[in-house]
C-alpha cells in the first residue's frame, strides 16, 4: 500500500511521509520510503545540485517540520539506528555546523537571512550529531567524539542567544550518554 502511495505522491509529498514515519517511530514505513526509486531519484538530484545543509530550503505550509531537518537528523534526535545506519551507509552525514562567530560567507549569509532560522539550524544539527545513534554509528572513536561535542555544546550554551536552554540540555543528554 505504502508503494502504491508513493507512486502517485509529489516529492514533496514523500519527503514529508519519511519525516513523519520516522517521528512516529514506524521504521517499516520510513525504510520503505527510504528505499522506494522515487526518494532515491530525489536524493541524488539532490546530491547532484550540492544540497547539504538545507539552510535555505522553503517548508510547505502543511509541514510541522523545520526545513533544515533531514531524515537522518530526525532518526538521529530519535535514535533510530536502523535508520540512521542505512543512511550512513548510503553517505549521508549531519554537517557540522560552523563555529559560532564565523564570519565566512556562507555564515555571514545566513545570519543576514534569518538569524533565528541560523541558530535553530545549529541547534537541529547539534542535536543529531550529539545523538547516541549517530555518534555510535558514525564515529571510530565515540567517547571522543562525545566530550569532543560536549565541550562545544557547554561553550555554544554560553554564547548562544536563542536557544541556550536547548543547548544546555543536548550537553545533559550527552553526559549522560557518557556515563552510561
Amino acid at each position: 500500500m505504502v508503494e502504491v502511495l508513493l507512486d502517485r505522491s509529489s516529492g514533496r509529498h514523500i519527503y514529508e511521509a519519511v519525516l513523519q514515519a520516522i517521528s512516529a517511530g514506524h521504521i517499516q514505513i520510513a525504510e520503505t520510503i527510504l528505499k522506494h526509486r522515487r526518494y532515491l531519484e530525489m536524493w541524488k538530484e539532490r546530491k547532484k545540485l550540492g544540497d547539504e545543509d538545507h539552510f535555505f530550503k522553503t517548508s510547505f505550509e502543511e509541514s510541522q517540520f523545520s526545513p533544515d531537518i533531514t531524515p537522518l537528523i530526525l532518526a538521529s534526535q530519535k535514535n533510530q539506528y536502523e535508520i540512521v545506519q542505512l543512511l550512513l551507509l548510503r553517505g549521508e552525514i549531519i554537517q557540522k555546523p560552523h563555529k559560532f562567530r564565523c564570519a565566512c560567507q556562507e555564515c555571514t549569509n545566513k545570519m543576514k537571512f534569518d538569524m533565528l532560522r541560523s541558530a535553530k539550524y545549529r541547534l537541529n544539527a547539534y542535536r543529531g550529531l550529539a545523538s547516541e545513534a549517530y555518534i555510535s554509528l558514525s564515529s571510530k572513536d565515540p567517547i571522543l567524539t562525545a566530550f569532543e561535542l560536549g565541550a562545544e555544546l557547554k561553550s555554544l550554551s554560553r554564547v548562544e542567544k536563542y536557544f541556550k536552554v536547548q543547548f544546555k540540555n543536548c550537553f545533559y543528554f550527552l553526559s549522560i550518554f557518557l556515563i552510561t
